[in-house]
């Protein structure tokens, strides 16, 4: 989806306004193509502006150079087999698709930048503050029902699409001056009850509008999304379409018990962490925090007071302590949620009106910083997007000239090389046999540690009870009330984020890292012998997309607090208040630890060993490597199978021309990969 109402199609788009202000479907076809436009972003420099041009006409010529006639049947099936789609088109090869659906991504280098919280917690005003406008109806119940695309445009349009982006209805608006007309349509295709009557295709709804306080012209895309906890289906919606983030913005509500509901706040940030791998371009240290409505909690502070007149300054004493009090308790309450989060990234906004300049002191200048931080954002993405395109480029050049080189490079040796590439073949066979034996190993040995782990762990919360270490740890007594729930709350966090846990998270990671170097230097051998190219550094680069499954995850101490706050369902709210008898206080230890079982905490494990591996344990064993070397056999089977390479001196010439050509397309990735900007990007 592109920015189709910007500088591009204005145009187009003012003539189809003055003839009608709803679109035909001969207007959407033309919408449509108006769409797979490059979009020039004012909002980014100049040189990556044509960085990106650049960049398109080099998954042009690629796409050009493999619909060449000479670019055979095998040669396709042999790159096919490097490449997965689930649902591929029958008149396209799948690598074709992906070519172009990445193409179609560097033209829109769209920023999404979700916008969640909790039901009437102030998304729709936030929205509405950016743009400038009382764009959205604010509502105490639940009010979305729809994803809300909204992105920065010189004219107001308004885009309705199906699941699949595809284009149902479009109106164009030239400015703001038929607000109210604007709002009824987006009420009546996006709020909870009022949507019921409107087309059931409809999945996104798309506002393009200048954004008055926002100072962007780029391509950035607010989303305003259903609030968490209406439906699981309004849910699913958001989670559906967090892989296309670059960062995320949650809003808490402080007049609303302290504004942060952990079992809430805490499915939706466990859905990034879960889907880090699909999200190239987000960094967990961009989830922003925006609190609102502390005028509200101004209110009930004053009417919980006391009326009396000669009170009134020790009342506002009290109401400044209590705020700072509850402003405290967020940031604590989100620390402990997301431990990667710092100060920088929560704000105080004052969302009750569209104009900046109200609020107080702090509030306006947190509303700045607010703003320059998104900008900042959408700078920074925009930037490591880019080194991501041109590393797969990269990455798609040594796939097909491989084939190539392999046919070159036979034909040139003879008798000889056909029968060590005959015995590399059946090495390779074996090899694809063993990445999946080695994965099913790695799945194993996760189960394994989770049940010796939380075995251990079971057997010391059991001593919990007779332990004077705890007790002084927490300063109990034998006739004091001792809060077991909050103990083993504190003990099972710590214990996730202990020197056992890593080190059995370690020792996985060493076996799979020295599982990976094996396998690849293996295809690399047999990549050598194949092509010839025995200095080629280029071949001997870890493409990107395994590079990213091979790394570590940064984010471990995040998964285990989640695990543990897991452990902790509501039910176990049950402290005991006041002195109670020592019998007492061992029955509530017994009631906690009943929630406590070996399975439970195995559990949980399990939850935190299969995020940071078994993704990239199938993503390397089970996908990637099979894959690669299925792709590798199938060259291998041609070149043995095609005895004319040797002799047929077209054919020969036919393969160094293509080399030659496809070597102009290398050279340029190269030189794109060589400037100092990208070069720093792909480092960072």
């Amino acid at each position: 989806m592109a920015t189709w109402c910007g500088s591009t199609d204005k145009k187009k788009i003012r003539e189809k306004r003055s003839s009608s202000s709803q679109s035909s479907d001969t207007d959407m076809e033309e919408i449509t193509n108006a769409s797979s436009t490059l979009d020039l972003e004012f909002g980014i420099r100049d040189e990556k502006r044509e960085l990106r041009k650049t960049i398109v006409e080099v998954y042009e010529k690629i796409l050009e150079f493999l619909s060449r006639e000479e670019y055979d049947a095998e040669l396709r099936k042999e790159l096919a087999n490097n490449y997965s789609l689930k649902d591929k088109k029958l008149d396209k090869e799948n690598y074709e698709i992906i070519l172009e659906e990445r193409k179609k991504d560097i033209e829109r280098m769209e920023r999404g930048i979700p916008i969640s919280g909790e039901t009437s917690s102030g998304k729709t005003s936030l929205i509405n503050k950016l743009v400038g406008q009382e764009l959205f109806c604010p509502k105490a119940r639940p009010a979305t029902a729809k994803i809300c695309r909204i992105s920065p445009s010189e004219e107001v349009c308004l885009k309705l699409s199906d699941a699949n982006d595809k284009v149902i209805d479009a109106h164009f608006f030239g400015g703001f001056g038929d607000l109210k007309k604007i709002r009824t349509l987006l009420e009546k295709n996006s709020d909870l009850k009022k949507s019921i009557k409107a087309d059931p295709n409809i999945h996104y709804i798309d506002v393009f509008c200048p954004f008055g306080n926002l100072k962007t012209k780029g391509n950035m895309m607010l989303v305003d999304t259903p609030g968490i906890g209406t439906s699981e289906e309004l849910t699913n919606m958001l989670l559906r379409y967090l892989p296309s983030a670059i960062a995320f913005v949650f809003i808490i509500n402080v007049s609303n018990a302290g504004g942060v509901q952990e079992d809430r706040i805490v499915k939706i940030l466990e859905t990034i962490l879960t889907n880090l791998y699909k999200m190239p371009c987000f960094d967990p240290k961009d989830v922003l925090f925006v609190t609102n409505k502390w005028n509200m909690l101004k209110d009930q502070m004053k009417e919980g007071c006391d009326d009396d007149e000669d009170d009134d300054n020790e009342d506002d004493d009290d109401n400044v302590d209590e705020m700072q009090e509850t402003w405290d308790d967020v940031k604590e309450t989100i620390k402990k949620i997301w431990p990667v989060f710092e100060e920088d990234t929560i704000f105080k906004l004052y969302l009750k009106t569209i104009n900046p300049d109200d609020g107080s002191d702090e509030e306006r200048a947190d509303f700045e910083r607010f703003t320059k931080r998104l900008l900042d954002l959408s700078r920074k993405n925009t930037d490591s997007k880019i080194a991501i395109h041109l590393r797969l480029l990269k990455d798609d050049m040594n796939r097909i000239k491989r084939g190539i080189n392999a046919r070159i490079n036979t034909a040139a040796k003879g008798d000889r090389k056909r029968i060590e590439v005959e015995k590399s073949l059946k090495e390779m066979k074996t090899l694809k046999e063993s990445s999946l034996e080695v994965k099913q190993k790695l799945l194993d040995e996760i189960t394994l540690a989770a049940s010796n782990l939380s075995k251990t762990f079971h057997t010391k919360l059991k001593s919990f009870n007779s332990s004077d270490e705890i007790r002084e740890k927490y300063r109990t007594k034998e006739k004091e009330s001792i809060d077991w729930n909050s103990i083993m709350r504190k003990e099972t966090i710590e214990w996730m984020k202990g020197k056992e846990v890593l080190n059995a998270l370690d020792g996985i990671e060493n076996k799979v890292s020295k599982n990976f170097r094996v396998i690849r230097q293996k295809i690399e051998e047999i990549t050598t012998l194949l092509t010839g190219e025995e200095d080629s550094e280029e071949r001997n680069d870890i493409p990107s997309g395994l590079q990213k499954l091979l790394e570590p995850c940064p984010w471990l101490p995040t998964m285990n607090t989640f695990a543990a706050l897991a452990l902790f369902p509501d039910e176990m709210q049950h402290s005991s208040h006041g002195a109670v008898a020592s019998q007492q206080a061992r029955a509530s230890f017994e009631d906690c630890l009943k929630l406590y079982t070996k399975e439970a905490i195995e559990k949980y494990l399990k939850f935190i060993f299969d995020i940071h591996f078994e993704t990239r344990i199938i993503g390397i064993f089970d996908k990637a490597f099979p894959r690669e070397i299925g792709s590798i056999i199938a060259t291998i089977e041609h070149v043995l199978k095609d005895r004319t390479l040797r002799t047929n001196e077209r054919e020969l010439k036919k393969w160094r021309c293509m080399k030659g050509d496809l070597f102009d397309i290398y050279e340029e990735v190269d030189e794109l990969l060589s400037l100092s900007t990208v070069k720093k990007d792909i480092n960072s």
